[in-house]
């Protein structure tokens, strides 16, 4: 087998070798240069004869293309020359590739064309007759490789192959590329050549061919289909072809409508005149490249309003059908040229000349136009040439020289309008033809039209040259000079340094002329020819290329060279300084119009006399560069100092800007918790003692006398006019400290707060700073505050720093640095300023204190009291206030009174004292508002034991077990609020929230977790401790459970994705933190996406009065809610000494915050969420009459709000009508909101019973009142029951569907004044008519709603006989 093998692969290399030899020898030296051009892979010698008869495809398509000619006969060698010779083997029809390329009208890919010419061979039908293809030396022959098919090919020929089932079909399909086959006398179908689906080109016009298009449907490829005047037929569905551009489908035998065209969307030409069409045109409106539409003779109907959104459009030609209508003017047709609407049934011109800017040719004859004549030539476009109004209904007096105005006009027919009166007196010199027939006048005139053609070929007004300019760039990018046409010679001041100027025009449009034989456009090229003499240089003469003057769209600048560096103005010689040019525009046409040139264009001349001017230093580019970098750089220069003047400038605006609204928003919220002066000193009941000191006075004394001095001089005369306002008395001095007396905890608590506020407002002197903190040795733990994500504070920095919202960008991060050097303002903030003074506010019992008046302002006093407040003083640290238990809790007992202050618990201490083992619970107080709260403290000071951990008095203010206030929220404007903005609101009201004390709630029936994505996790906490610091790890946590012993675990509690529920002890409370809510919210520093999304406006006096998130506030009272306490644990006595004293960084506040959850039902907050959903809108507070009617103090002593009654309203959640109010600051008292009924027309809730005061109607004499009131008779007391339920039946919100009621008493011009009762109503209408028709009306309704009520015979019946009647009645 080896051997055998091996004498097959030398006798295949010796054949090899003698066939290459024997071609090296027969070629000739200019042969061997072609052969060597060739790939050698492709090499033949000889043509190949191949054999079709058994491919029936390739056969029926080849047979097509050959007509009546014989297909050619090959021999047994293959060549057509030895074929010849040939006697003795017999004829058979063969086909090759040669043999389809060199048919007449086919049109072949330049590589088959080659392939032919250099002896190659694309075989065609041998392998579908399974005959493998051979040269004439019997060797195989090689496929074209894809480097051998055309670069811009999607496929290669090789792949097309190995994919096809028919790879004769397949080579012609590659190879022929176009069919130029008209009037070749075909008959039959198209559908042979179907598999050519590589054609761009087809022309089988003038042929006998039948079919439909759906023979040409796979020809995907076709840029060019020509069937006109064929017998093809069918309607037009289901051509699709995206690349086809012309459509000629002329005198066949189409119907149906146009919708199929509108598949062919790159289709630029229509013609499908003397066909059978139907319907309207308006598919072809989205075809926006159309530029020739040609619809004449068929049975066509509709308006034509579609070509008004074809940009495109040169030519609409529809006449013939039963268009109708009035011509389109809505949108501007600046392309279309030739309007041709003849024998149609339009009835008005109308504006449409008016849209038609360029149109030369309008052919509105046999049609019923009832215009006057005057209106429609007077709006004409200035390039009409030909006009044809004959056989219509024009009306008017045609004036005299109506068509003076229209200059171009060549062609004008007005005949056969009945009712046309006047003369018309035209110039016939521009005349061709006039035809005019009035009731006055009979006019006809006509010229030869060789006269005319001979003029046109250079006076064309249609080529004239409108648009012109000269520019120094040679794509005429600017205009260097206006080209003045009024004057034969324009002077022209050129610089020294220009050696050549452009003349740059637009080309001109050119005229459109039609063919009388088919009515379609001639086609022509346009061009011009230019011929300058340029200062006695004549220059070479300027050709453009020619452009298809007939699809051209767009205007487009042509350039032409004006040569003036040879140009001297100071010669003698008076052509030296002249540049003359003529420029000739034309255009060239095609077609066989009988006795007419094939030329029309203008001739113009251009004279421009050259000034030379002389260059300066500056003028010459080449000396003007240094002097252009210096420019840009003190530009540059300036620009970028006026962006840091601008940048400082909108700073500076904007930090006065913020310092503006923080102090109005703290002057706004501090109207809230305003604490009055009271009387002098009493000592019947029990009161309050103050202790104050400086901390380390005495290191400030032995530092510097001089300073100490005045800063006792400044301390003493802050706490004299603090006392002097809150009412206190100064019962003695001990050193720099103060002994003070006030008749209440709640206004002693407020002069502390009110002391460490004015000391951080001093403006102490530079040494006065520098010697405090060398005395407190001033760190940055301590006394400074730093805004981290940790930090729990009120502050707006704080809240912002806790939103997870974008990163600041290097913009934003440069700018607040820049800010803080401009301002001097530094991030961490200072919590203390000047000296530090401690104090400490105790109760001061009657019965075992006393003091004693010895003279004017010398007091004596004594007791255990007064020791323990000089102690609690004592453990404090300087710019704290230490309150003792009694105190913590007067103060809870009167948040109001001490203006909401934020509490610790430091926990709870014995003292170092013989047989005293009492354990007293100290606490700390500070201001909601302001950095005092974020003063750090790392611990008490004096000889105390820690007995108690902080947090064992937590919780020592209990929620309300009853007649809880409840404040429902949310943002109604857009519910898909974004997490940056949720975020910051939440955390606003949280802060609100600690401020006043009050419980957030979660319903559990109502809550969605906010944060799907993120997973639930536990945490432990104390009981006894409430929540734990932000700032502790799960360490801390670990060791505390340890210790105590005590914990519990819990989920986290799901939270409200849009709405938040608090809770409040007082109804006062509720509603100050709704108010200042709705204040915090509009002076927010909401980021600018934010504020972008929601409403921005100012009040008058420049405050915002909208401004970031709008959130809508509802309050009510629920007398019985349902909360779910946790019970604290109690915990003993620590038997260990060593418990470290804790630090003010680790403490827990005692007032509520978010984390403090109360969880409920919807049945606790289903009354306030109804009066939210159905009344409230963004950015108002709306309360029930409940709540107004349980405050226990005016409500002008709580900020004094707006008030204003909105009306009284029936909601589902509510067993009678309530009344509900808005309340808002007086700050945001300005805001407009819809009206009541229009609020509760939007909704589904509940329905409006009366109006408020200020939607109420006027006042008026004459009203007349209806009261109506339901009844239903019983037989016995048994019916009481459903009596009372048939009563109820007939209330305002049963008879009647939600706004029916409504509907009715605005039809009758009445209103509800009470509803009393569910059947109890009052109404009041504006006369006796309209009320007598409401009370029919709703007695109509009752006896309706009675019958569908009453049981039937058969259901009485039933009841007769048992339970089950009874049931169905």
């Amino acid at each position: 087998a080896v051997a055998r093998r091996l004498a097959w692969v030398l006798w295949a290399a010796l054949l090899l070798s003698c066939f290459s030899s024997r071609v090296r020898c027969q070629a000739t030296a200019d042969d061997e240069a072609a052969v060597d051009a060739i790939p050698e892979s492709a090499r033949l010698s000889d043509l190949v004869v191949l054999n079709c008869t058994r491919n029936v495809q390739a056969y029926s398509l080849f047979d097509f293309l050959s007509g009546s000619e014989e297909p050619p006969s090959f021999g047994a060698n293959g060549s057509a020359e030895a074929n010849a010779n040939a006697t003795s083997s017999p004829t058979v029809n063969v086909w090759s590739l040669a043999d389809l390329c060199s048919l007449r009208g086919v049109l072949c890919r330049e590589v088959c064309r080659s392939q032919h010419d250099q002896n190659l061979l694309d075989p065609l039908c041998a392998i579908a007759n399974d005959t493998a293809p051979t040269d004439a030396a019997g060797g195989a022959v090689v496929l074209p490789s894809a480097d051998d098919t055309d670069p811009g090919t999607e496929e290669s020929l090789s792949r097309m192959l190995e994919k096809s089932s028919n790879e004769a079909m397949t080579l012609a399909s590659y190879c022929v590329t176009g069919l130029q086959l008209d009037n070749r006398g075909l008959q039959g179908d198209l559908a042979s050549l179907s598999g050519l689906r590589g054609l761009r080109f087809l022309n089988v016009s003038a042929n006998e061919l039948t079919g439909n298009v759906a023979d040409f449907a796979e020809m995907k490829n076709l840029e060019i289909l020509d069937v006109s005047h064929n017998f093809l037929g069918g309607n037009l569905d289901g051509f699709a072809n995206e690349n086809l551009k012309e459509f000629h489908a002329a005198d066949n035998f189409f119907i149906g409508n146009l919708d199929g065209l509108a598949n062919l969307t790159s289709l630029v030409y229509v013609d499908m005149t003397s066909n059978g069409l139907e319907g309207g045109i308006e598919s072809l409106a989205t075809l926006n490249t159309l530029q020739y539409i040609y619809m004449n003779s068929n049975n066509l109907v509709g308006n034509i309003d579609a070509i008004q959104e074809l940009d495109s459009l040169l030519v609409f030609s529809a006449g013939n059908n039963s268009l109708s209508g009035m011509l389109p003017f809505s949108n501007e047709m600046e392309n279309l040229v030739v309007l041709i609407l003849n024998n149609n049934k339009f009835a008005e011109v109308g504006k449409a000349f008016e849209k038609m800017p360029n149109l030369q040719f309008a052919d509105l004859s046999g049609n019923a136009f009832t215009d006057n004549v005057n209106r429609v030539l007077s709006t004409a476009s200035p390039w009409l040439g030909a006009l044809d109004l004959r056989n219509n209904d024009f009306s008017g007096v045609i004036e005299t020289d109506i068509v003076d105005e229209v200059k171009n006009l060549e062609f004008l027919f007005i005949s056969d309008n009945p009712q046309l009166k006047g003369r018309l007196i035209p110039d016939l010199v521009n005349f061709e033809q006039i035809q005019v027939t009035t009731v006055d006048q009979f006019l006809y005139y006509v010229v030869d039209p060789n006269v005319f053609a001979s003029i046109e070929t250079v006076s064309s007004n249609y080529f004239k040259i409108q648009n012109d300019f000269l520019s120094d760039d040679y794509e005429c990018k600017d205009v260097t000079y206006e080209v003045d046409r009024g004057v034969s010679m324009q002077t022209i001041q050129v610089p020294e340094y220009t050696k050549q100027l452009y003349y740059c025009f637009t080309m001109p449009r050119g005229k459109f002329l039609i063919d009388p034989d088919t009515g379609n456009i001639v086609p022509f090229n346009i061009s011009y020819f230019a011929n300058v003499d340029s200062c006695g240089i004549i220059a070479d003469q300027q050709a453009g290329d020619q452009q298809e003057g007939h699809k051209l769209l767009k205007d487009f600048i042509v350039p032409i060279a004006l040569p003036t560096g040879t140009c001297d103005d100071k010669n003698d010689n008076f052509i030296s300084d002249r540049v003359s040019m003529t420029v000739y525009v034309f255009g060239e046409y095609g077609g066989n119009r009988p006795g007419a040139s094939k030329r029309r264009g203008y001739i113009q001349n251009f004279n421009f006399e050259i000034d030379v001017q002389s260059a300066s230093v500056l003028s010459d580019p080449n000396t003007l560069l240094p002097y252009i970098i210096m420019i840009v750089l003190i530009v540059v220069l300036a620009l970028v100092l006026s962006v840091i003047v601008g940048v400082t400038v909108s700073m500076y605006i904007a930090f006065q800007k913020q310092a503006k609204y923080r102090k109005m928003k703290k002057t706004a919220e501090s109207a809230f918790v305003k604490t009055r002066k009271h009387s002098n000193i009493k000592t019947d009941n029990d009161s309050c003692i103050v202790f104050t000191d400086i901390q380390s006075s005495t290191v400030l004394r032995d530092s510097s006398s001089q300073l100490y001095n005045e800063i006792i001089l400044v301390h003493d005369g802050l706490i004299r006019k603090l006392l002097a306002r809150l009412g206190g008395i100064e019962l003695a001095t001990e050193g720099d400290g103060f002994v003070l007396w006030f008749e209440s905890v709640p206004y002693a608590t407020v002069f502390c707060m009110e002391l460490q506020h004015e000391l951080m407002e001093v403006s102490w002197s530079p040494k006065v700073v520098k010697l405090c903190n060398s005395a407190y040795a001033q760190k940055s733990p301590s006394n400074i505050l730093h805004v981290s994500k940790h930090s729990y504070g009120t502050s707006q920095r704080s809240t912002e720093s806790n939103v997870s919202g974008p990163q600041s960008s290097i913009f934003q991060r440069l700018h607040e640095k820049y800010a803080r050097v401009l301002f001097r303002h530094k991030k961490d903030e200072k919590c203390f300023n000047g000296p530090r003074v401690r104090c400490g506010v105790h109760v001061m019992r009657s019965e075992e204190n006393t003091i004693d008046n010895l003279a004017l302002g010398v007091y004596s006093f004594s007791g255990p009291d007064f020791e323990m407040g000089r102690v609690l003083c004592d453990m404090g640290r300087g710019g704290q206030v230490l309150v003792s238990q009694q105190a913590q809790r007067i103060i809870l007992d009167n948040l109001n009174a001490t203006q909401f202050p934020q509490i610790w618990h430091w926990g709870g201490y014995t003292f170092d004292s013989e047989g005293n083992e009492e354990i007293h619970h100290i606490y700390e107080v500070a201001p909601s508002q302001g950095v005092l709260k974020n003063r750090n403290f790392e611990g008490l000071r004096g000889h105390i034991q820690l007995a108690y951990p902080p947090g064992v008095r937590l919780l020592s203010l209990n929620p309300p077990t009853e007649n809880s206030v409840i404040v429902c929220a949310t943002v109604k404007q857009n519910a898909n609020m974004g997490k940056v903005a949720y975020e910051i609101a939440d955390n606003l009201f949280s802060e609100m929230q600690q401020r006043f004390w009050g419980w957030r709630i979660v319903p559990t029936d109502l809550a969605t977790v906010d944060s799907p994505s993120t997973p639930e996790r536990n945490f432990s906490h104390f009981s006894n401790l409430g929540r734990m610091s932000l700032k502790r790890e799960q360490a801390s946590f670990d060791s505390k459970r340890r210790r105590l012993g005590t914990t519990k675990s819990f989920a986290r509690p799901p939270t409200q994705t849009r709405k938040w529920f608090f809770t409040f002890a007082k109804p006062e409370d509720a509603l100050r933190f709704a108010l200042c809510c709705q204040l915090e919210l509009v002076y927010a520093d909401w980021p600018k996406h934010i504020r972008t999304k929601y409403k921005e406006e100012l009040s008058a006096d420049k405050a915002p009065l909208w401004h970031g998130l709008p959130v809508a506030f509802a309050v009510h009272t629920c007398k019985v809610p349902s909360f779910e306490l946790s019970k604290t644990p109690t915990l003993k006595q620590s038997s260990s000494l060593k418990i470290a004293a804790p630090c003010k960084a680790n403490l827990e506040l005692c007032n509520p915050s978010k984390k403090h959850v109360l969880f409920s039902t919807s049945a606790t907050v289903k009354e306030t969420l109804s009066i939210l959903d159905n009344v409230a809108l963004d950015g108002q507070v709306v309360v029930s009459s409940d709540l107004i009617q349980s405050l226990g103090a005016p409500i002008s002593n709580i900020g004094d709000p707006v008030v204003e009654h909105l009306g009284k309203v029936a909601l589902k959640e509510f067993k009678r009508p309530i009344d509900v109010y808005k309340l808002l600051p007086v700050e945001l008292a300005a805001r407009t909101f819809p009206t009541l009924s229009e609020t509760l027309r939007n909704g589904s809730g509940g329905h409006l019973i009366s109006v408020g005061a200020r939607s109420a109607p006027p006042a008026k004499i004459g009203l007349t009142f209806v009261f109506m009131y339901t009844i239903s008779s019983a037989d016995s007391r048994d019916d009481l029951n459903k009596m009372k339920e048939a009563n109820q039946m007939f209330s305002s919100d049963s008879i009647f569907d939600q706004d029916h009621l409504q509907s009715l008493l605005t039809e009758y011009k009445g209103y509800i004044v009470d509803e009393v009762s569910l059947s109890n109503l009052v109404f009041a209408f504006e006369n006796v008519t309209g009320a007598v028709c409401f009370c029919t009306t709703v007695q109509r309704a009752m006896v309706v709603c009675k019958r569908s009520k009453s049981p039937s015979p058969g259901a009485q019946a039933s009841g007769e006989g048992g339970g089950e009647g009874e049931e169905a009645e």
